[in-house]
């Protein structure tokens, strides 16, 4: 299975998978540690694109929401197939990681497996441009180990289109950060 980040060659995209999800089952739940919301975006390759957006402008849509709430019902479940199912195929995802391009069910569920909690929608917000912010309270869920994350807060910006995830990236803020960085566990 390969999950490519974006713009790098196959062979580093296997390479930056693998550190990619070694650095998140070594980080487990993470350290608890609270870091600062900015409003500029760090460099490196870990870091959010410029174009995911981190505040809200109003009301989430409705539908949008839907899907990210059956998506996290499922997920809550431990049903890691059928959850990766709710994400296209080409979908871009981040968790403390350079962005990834899950492809196949395969790569979709590996993704799922990442994430080690599962979580309750706790607020949502469009974030514009089908883009829902949402914030999580973290639970445990059959298949993960949340760990210290249970009962905390995490962020992302989840882009649906036509009833799909099509992106999913962690964001800072929330009460639960890991050591290196946002440690996606929705």
């Amino acid at each position: 299975m390969i999950i490519s980040p974006m713009p790098s060659p196959p062979a580093r995209a296997v390479v930056a998978l693998v550190l990619a999800l070694t650095a998140l089952a070594a980080a487990g739940c993470g350290d608890g540690q609270r870091r600062a919301t900015t409003a500029t975006v760090p460099a490196g390759p870990n870091a959010t694109p410029p174009s995911v957006p981190r505040q809200g402008v109003g009301p989430a849509d409705p539908d949008e929401r839907r899907v990210i709430d059956d998506w996290l019902a499922t997920l809550r479940r431990g049903q890691e197939v059928r959850a990766a199912r709710f994400f296209a195929p080409g979908a871009r995802v981040q968790n403390a990681s350079p962005v990834f391009v899950v492809r196949s069910l395969a790569e979709r569920t590996q993704f799922q497996r990442v994430l080690a909690c599962g979580a309750v929608d706790r607020d949502a917000v469009s974030g514009g441009d089908h883009f829902t912010i949402v914030t999580f309270l973290l639970v445990e869920r059959p298949g993960g180990f949340c760990g210290s994350g249970v009962g905390q807060e995490a962020k992302a910006a989840i882009r649906v289109i036509d009833g799909r995830i099509v992106g999913w990236y962690r964001l800072p803020g929330g009460s639960y950060q890991g050591d290196a960085g946002p440690q996606v566990q929705a």
